[in-house]
């Protein structure tokens, strides 16, 4: 082609424009090539469909749909008809953007400020729960508590899918006041009062039935929140109903989610069992 590319391979193309901010950061990364294609690959990235298959045409250059496109299934396609509709309603597509813009900048303020209320406040122990003061946890702003929730609950949780958002709602009214169940579980993660606050482990039955197996380099993540040290073949599993000691102060749930390790015959290996913390400090 006349910019010095072999074949163009844009980013989603805005249509109409402020669909990529609006769609929650959801961009591949952008092409490598010459910088004078790549730099008009980036100016058709800020325009219209049309406009891009206008200069396709006049360059003689085929290109191919991408039927994902127009899959409802997908949130981007999903967005795009949202604000193409809101467009036709009268609503400016760049006023959206610039909303998104704001939009992203925030969340990002309020991740930042989670991290460093966890670092401060968030007690946790080594044998895989935290306590969570309830005095300085209900001085946060509602939509920092639900973030801070979000942030504990999938850790503690085994790092799965993160909550809805109602969910966090529900989880922080609870959380913040002293009535309802002593506890709850939400997203693999077991939460209970404890004054003055409340504590999150592992919810035992969400643990994987099969057991891990250490590997040859002697070391395995466990439930993505232990670091297992031991010989070759050993089998780690929840200890349940054998209930370790692990010290006093620790809710029997997490007695039940701690790992068990059971080496080979004959193994002489020393075992080493870190807990993963969330908070960073």
């Amino acid at each position: 082609m006349q910019f010095g590319a072999d074949s163009i391979a844009p980013r989603h193309v805005s249509g109409p424009v402020g669909q990529e901010t609006f769609a929650a950061h959801c961009l591949p990364a952008p092409i490598q090539c010459r910088q004078p294609a790549r730099a008009e690959v980036q100016r058709f990235h800020h325009g219209r469909r049309q406009a891009l298959r206008a200069c396709l045409e006049s360059l003689g250059q085929a290109w191919i749909d991408d039927p994902s496109n127009e899959d409802s299934r997908f949130e981007r396609v999903r967005v795009r008809r949202a604000l193409a509709a809101a467009e036709r309603a009268g609503t400016a597509p760049h006023w959206l953007a610039g909303l998104a813009t704001a939009s992203a900048a925030e969340a990002a303020g309020m991740a930042q400020d989670a991290e460093a209320w966890l670092g401060r406040w968030l007690v946790e122990h080594p044998a895989g729960f935290c306590v969570v003061p309830a005095t300085a946890f209900r001085e946060l702003p509602e939509k920092l508590q639900q973030r801070v929730l979000g942030r504990i609950t999938s850790h503690y949780g085994g790092e799965g899918p993160r909550p809805e958002a109602e969910e966090l709602r529900r989880l922080a009214c609870w959380a913040g006041g002293e009535a309802g169940a002593a506890r709850r579980t939400l997203a693999g993660a077991m939460f209970g009062r404890r004054k003055p606050g409340f504590w999150v482990t592992r919810e035992p039955g969400r643990i994987a039935v099969s057991p891990g197996i250490v590997p040859e380099a002697g070391k395995l993540l466990w439930d993505k929140r232990f670091l297992i040290e031991a010989g070759p073949g050993s089998a780690i599993t929840p200890a349940r109903a054998r209930r370790p000691e692990l010290g006093e102060g620790v809710p029997v749930f997490a007695r039940e989610a701690y790992p068990w390790v059971e080496q080979p015959a004959g193994s002489s290996a020393p075992v080493r069992i870190t807990f993963r913390q969330l908070a960073r400090r």
